[in-house]
């Protein structure tokens, strides 16, 4: 929607109709529609999921831009590289949780878990920033795994998706693994530590500087780069693309059957894939450090 009126100002009225509408709230690119609805579009993003597993690198956001084109004939280019969120001034001026903290995602939805992380380090990373004064926020949906972390302000499953964008906007960065957390960190310009592994191409997921997969205006436009810790070209099953496997152990149900290949047990006796075994406590601690030796944060 952003690009759209950036790229054709006033010259389309574009309404919303999703199953999380709170998302749009305050989004200044979306109108309220009359009765009478000249066309819908219903969009999607398959097409160029299955490009970019091939040849042809494109991130998760250009693929709206592409199925809006497909269905429309309007070309849209991506004009920055990240998606659209707007908070109220309300929102801005009273955080869920005051004072510095990191915000943390310690699981994930049960449909995919092979985008869980080793729970354990997770705790290790917690316990170890600590010690430099760091501050940490837990959160998710009470309807996800996500295991309870010492030393963390719990709100998993406490707050509403407002409340949820709040606390990222209002935190110093984010810590989690291929979820909406680190989509929204990317709307807000935060810094955000991902714990990826081999199952999603870095370049499909990844808001980062790397490559032009976010098109010719928005590449290399990044303000604030993440840390995407993956594992593409170090593994046989993510060698050159990611395994895009839905669960871990073959314990857990799959109607595709689409189970890792490499499952190993780690931490309190997680099974999780190699991939996420590889990425370290010493790895997710580095990169978020790396955020305060560079300059962009202040202990």
């Amino acid at each position: 929607m952003r690009d759209i009126q950036i790229q054709y100002p006033n010259q389309f009225e574009i309404g919303v109709f999703t199953s999380h509408m709170q998302l749009w709230e305050n989004n200044p690119h979306v109108s309220v529609l009359s009765q009478k609805i000249y066309r819908s579009v219903k969009m999607c993003y398959g097409r160029m999921l299955n490009a970019a597993r091939t040849n042809s690198r494109h991130h998760f956001i250009t693929a709206w831009h592409e199925n809006f084109a497909d269905q429309t004939g309007i070309k849209v280019t991506p004009q920055l590289p990240k998606p659209d969120l707007h908070l109220s001034d309300k929102e801005k001026k009273h955080p869920v949780v005051s004072g510095k903290y990191w915000l943390i995602l310690s699981g994930g939805k049960s449909d995919f878990t092979t985008k869980h992380y080793v729970a354990a380090r997770f705790q290790e990373v917690v316990h170890s920033l600590r010690g430099y004064g760091l501050q940490f926020v837990q959160a998710g949906n009470a309807s996800d795994k996500h295991p309870v972390l010492d030393g963390c302000v719990n709100l998993v499953g406490k707050t509403s998706l407002r409340q949820f964008l709040n606390l990222i906007y209002h935190s110093q960065g984010v810590i989690c693994t291929i979820t909406a957390a680190m989509h929204a960190a990317a709307a807000f310009d935060k810094p955000c530590v991902v714990t990826a592994g081999g199952r999603e191409e870095w370049w499909w997921e990844g808001y980062t500087n790397t490559g032009k997969q976010f098109g010719p205006i928005a590449s290399g436009q990044v303000k604030v780069p993440h840390r995407f810790l993956h594992t593409i070209g170090l593994l046989s099953c993510c060698y050159n693309r990611g395994c895009w496997k839905n669960k871990t152990s073959r314990q857990e149900r799959d109607d595709k059957k689409s189970y890792c290949v490499l499952p190993v047990v780690s931490g309190n006796e997680q099974i999780v894939p190699k991939c996420m075994d590889m990425i370290t406590t010493e790895n997710i601690i580095e990169a978020v450090m790396s955020y305060y030796t560079e300059g962009l944060l202040e202990l």
